[in-house]
């Protein structure tokens, strides 16, 4: 009976932790904060599919990345959904821009100072959307 409470308990909370675009972006932040490095991979969009060569740049993309910092901005995207459909394999519904500082200038100057990432919901939790047609 504990088992089944706990696992409870420890199931609503990870639905609260992205049941908002704000709190997508604090979770990555909090990611990034304690050097989770392959804790990014649940908050990716679970229909997207990714091949081995974007699995690899996007664990690239969050090992550059050291510290967020900053405010999260949630933004409607500007681009209208029939376009996005033939770009993403999920359509995103919006968007959230993350600054961040990378560990080098030479990181900075490749990666820049922030990012902002496609979100889609997805039974009530929201996901990062970095998954683009072929």
């Amino acid at each position: 009976m504990l088992k089944f409470i706990v696992l409870i308990f420890i199931s609503s909370g990870i639905a609260q932790a992205q049941s908002t675009p704000r709190s997508l972006g604090e979770k990555w932040q909090s990611i990034l904060q304690n050097k989770s490095d392959t804790k990014w991979k649940s908050l990716m969009h679970p229909k997207c599919v990714f091949s081995a060569g974007e699995l690899k740049k996007l664990e690239v993309f969050f090992s550059y990345v050291s510290v967020s910092m900053g405010e999260l901005k949630i933004d409607e995207l500007k681009v209208p959904q029939h376009v996005l459909a033939k770009l993403y394999q999920v359509v995103p519904e919006k968007q959230i821009r993350i600054p961040f500082l990378t560990k080098t200038k030479a990181e900075s100057k490749k990666w820049g100072k922030g990012r902002a990432l496609a979100i889609a919901k997805h039974q009530g939790r929201w996901f990062f959307v970095a998954c683009l047609k072929k």
